[in-house]
């Protein structure tokens, strides 16, 4: 049970990454956003759990997810990066739970193997503060784990998310389960951060990011950061729009983030406002 670390960022398919979601097109009420496309019961689960915030709850619902299902589902949908999300949730939450921390682990030691207790185990080296070390050396001491293995999760870095900046699609799931997982809104803020290199999808913009995806450009040069930067941007507005529209907690960090900030990225906050606002608008409208 070796620490497998936080789950890497790969480049998807050009097409794959909602080219459609045009600035000018509003999502309708139809339209639904899911950290797991794959698994909406799960995905419901975590999106409204900061409206309703029970550590103990959560953890025990850890141990009736099936991480080998949930695994095999997210490579069939090619997201590669869903154990990373759900691993931010669960990092989140014994992090600031420090008193479920240990009986966490003793029911890791008692119910779980595999990837479960892999998974779990991660998330407290991840997450936990108090009882940390003690928590790692039970775990890996009643799995007969050879001391270095207990060194390497002492060594992972503690808490790394509010450090993490919306740099890819991927990493924007990952802001959306910090978020749900705490209600913080400084996970708001890094998400709309990646408005700033948003371009509305003409034919030219269309082709040119069809022309970098067949390339493939390397990570690291302005061809990939021009990529991968653009459409984490249009990411980035269709999860705002869509979030907004089913979650007035968002819509209100919109509305402040708007006020505060400057420039493209304070009129596409203000742009994305109104969008929902007119959809809530004619939804009132249709339940009349």
């Amino acid at each position: 049970m070796k620490p497998s670390g936080m789950a890497k960022k790969v480049v998807m398919t050009c097409g794959l990454i909602l080219l459609g979601a045009a600035l000018s097109g509003a999502p309708v009420a139809a339209e639904q956003f899911q950290l797991f496309p794959f698994d909406p019961s799960l995905s419901h689960y975590i999106q409204n759990y900061h409206n309703n915030p029970d550590p103990k709850g959560a953890l025990d619902f850890f141990f009736r997810v099936d991480l080998g299902r949930f695994e095999r589902l997210a490579e069939e949908s090619n997201r590669p990066h869903a154990r990373a999300v759900l691993m931010a949730f669960y990092v989140h939450i014994l992090h600031d739970s420090p008193d479920e921390v240990l009986p966490f682990a003793r029911r890791l030691a008692l119910e779980s193997r595999g990837g479960q207790a892999a998974f779990g185990t991660e998330a407290i080296a991840y997450g936990a503060t108090k009882h940390r070390r003690e928590a790692l050396k039970l775990i890996t001491e009643v799995f007969g784990l050879p001391p270095a293995t207990l060194d390497e999760y002492d060594a992972m870095q503690n808490y790394p998310y509010p450090g993490l900046e919306a740099e890819h699609w991927h990493t924007l799931d990952v802001l959306w389960a910090s978020f749900f997982a705490t209600g913080e809104r400084m996970y708001i803020r890094k998400i709309v951060k990646a408005l700033y290199y948003f371009q509305v999808m003409d034919k030219e913009y269309k082709e040119r990011l069809q022309l970098l995806a067949h390339e493939h450009p390397t990570a690291g040069t302005k061809e990939y950061k021009e990529w991968v930067s653009g459409l984490t941007a249009r990411e980035s507005l269709f999860s705002l729009t869509l979030n907004a529209l089913s979650d007035p907690e968002i819509l209100e960090a919109l509305r402040d983030i708007a006020e505060k900030e400057n420039g493209r990225v304070s009129i596409l906050v203000g742009t994305i406002i109104k969008r929902v606002d007119k959809a809530r608008a004619r939804k009132q409208l249709s339940h009349r």
